[in-house]
């Protein structure tokens, strides 16, 4: 799973940070990631943009991690291999389990993470797509394993999520606690490990999905893993993508809107990955009051596609720096084979991480 507190810094990196958390129930992985198919495993690499002859060309491999899932399309296990800059200096695993209510929905993740570093690093470069625990067999023989994490959701009828309750090494580490009002509306509050409020505010949602954020009890953004958004408005496209956000104004001591990026609008391609985003400001003057937006800011191009219509490289050119990314994809025949793989796959590995669980 993705860290979501980083995400709500800065009006999220992508779409795909907003997907699904509290939003609407069961928004899965797989349609995170916008994969089609019976996808099993996706091996993600960053590399530092080059050109050789005109021709982009990967440079210094940055960042390289793989994510597998099951036949629901929920990632089930993660496995990252982070650099310093010239070699790989830390492995990460991370195991996922799920347990659903009768409707299908998740309401009980635990998670258990295993890291090492070493010399050898290396090493777990050729194991990291391994449809087995080889990758998982080498790290737990170097180190323990810990990061227990436990994390219970609660929905009402509307499939509204209504608690969510982090757990960590048998203590509540953060919590959520949501409740109707009227129109949608529901009022929330965010808890610390002390059990103090961090943050208060309302939520509206329609059909399932957050569409405004408001928080009138000005407290400090908590710094915890936990389920959070900026104010604002939302709205999505037909496939239940971000299509845009627009920041509710406040209006500071010397009449000008807050916020780093105050409205962004996502524009997505014919197969549905994000080609652009439109940045909006608040106005001034005889504008005072309105959402201005820019003009288009291209941050993925080159986007090139496999037979299943998913995306198996693109270039980033959101900053300054571009890169390369390049995505590598297992499938599997049918759901059933699927199944069976992930099964086998998350007992396998799963055995040797707890075994190792400190």
């Amino acid at each position: 799973m993705k860290k979501l507190f980083l995400l709500i810094i800065a009006i999220m990196a992508t779409t795909s940070a907003f997907a699904g958390f509290g939003w609407q129930a069961e928004f899965t992985n797989v349609q995170d990631d916008n994969l089609k198919g019976n996808v099993i495993a996706v091996l993600y690499s960053r590399y530092e943009y080059k050109e050789n002859f005109g021709e982009p060309t990967p440079g210094m491999l940055e960042r390289m991690y793989a994510t597998f899932y099951d036949e629901k399309g929920r990632s089930f296990l993660n496995r990252d291999l982070y650099s310093n800059g010239s070699s790989y200096t830390e492995a990460i695993s991370t195991l996922f389990d799920y347990t659903s209510d009768a409707s299908g929905i998740t309401v009980h993740r635990p998670q258990i993470t295993c890291r090492t570093d070493g010399k050898d690093i290396d090493n777990y470069r050729p194991m990291i797509l391994a449809l087995d625990n080889s990758f998982e067999q080498r790290m737990v023989s170097n180190t323990k394993c810990s990061d227990y994490l436990t994390i219970d959701y609660k929905y009402d009828n509307n499939k509204v999520l209504t608690t969510y309750t982090m757990i960590s090494n048998g203590k509540i580490a953060a919590k959520l606690v949501a409740k109707p009002t009227a129109n949608g509306a529901y009022e929330y509050t965010i808890y610390k490990a002390s059990g103090d409020a961090t943050e208060k505010g309302v939520r509206t949602y329609k059909n399932g999905k957050l569409i405004r954020v408001e928080k009138p009890n000005k407290m400090l953004m908590h710094s915890i893993d936990m389920e959070s958004f900026p104010m604002g408005t939302y709205s999505y496209t037909t496939g239940g993508k971000l299509q845009q956000y627009c920041q509710i104004r406040e209006i500071n001591t010397d009449g000008w809107g807050t916020g780093n990026t105050p409205g962004r609008k996502f524009v997505y391609n014919k197969q549905g990955d994000e080609i652009q985003w439109i940045d909006g400001h608040w106005g001034w003057g005889k504008d005072k009051g309105k959402m201005l937006w820019l003009e288009p800011r291209v941050v993925y191009t080159d986007y090139k596609y496999d037979d299943k219509g998913n995306w198996i490289s693109r270039i980033d050119t959101k900053s300054s720096r571009k890169y390369i990314e390049i995505r590598e994809i297992i499938y599997c025949n049918s759901k059933e084979e699927l199944q069976q793989k992930a099964a086998a796959l998350r007992q396998s590995a799963g055995e040797l991480v707890k075994s190792k669980q400190q």
